[in-house]
C-alpha cells in the first residue's frame, strides 16, 4: 500500500520524535518510521538519569524520556 504523507520522519530516536512533535504542533501530517521495535533510538537502553534543567527532563531516566516523548505524539 502507497500513502501519501507531508511529511516522513526517518529515525524514532530522541531527534526524530522532536521533529514530529514540532511538525504535528503546526498541524503537518507526520509520520514517523523506524527499525527498531520501541521508539525512542538510544534512550531506550539509558538506565542513568540525565542531568540539566527540568525542562530538560533532568533526574529522568533515559528510557522514560524515550516513553514520554512518544507519549506526547498519541
Amino acid at each position: 500500500m502507497i500513502r501519501e504523507v507531508e511529511f516522513l520522519i526517518i529515525g524514532g530516536g530522541p531527534a526524530g520524535l522532536s521533529a514530529a512533535l514540532a511538525a504535528t504542533e503546526y498541524g503537518i501530517q507526520t509520520v514517523v518510521v523506524d527499525d527498531g521495535i520501541n521508539l525512542g533510538g538510544q534512550l531506550t537502553k539509558q538506565t542513568h538519569k540525565f542531568f540539566g534543567s527540568k525542562i530538560e527532563r533532568a533526574g529522568t531516566r533515559g528510557f522514560v524520556i524515550g516513553q514520554q516523548l512518544v507519549g506526547e505524539l498519541s
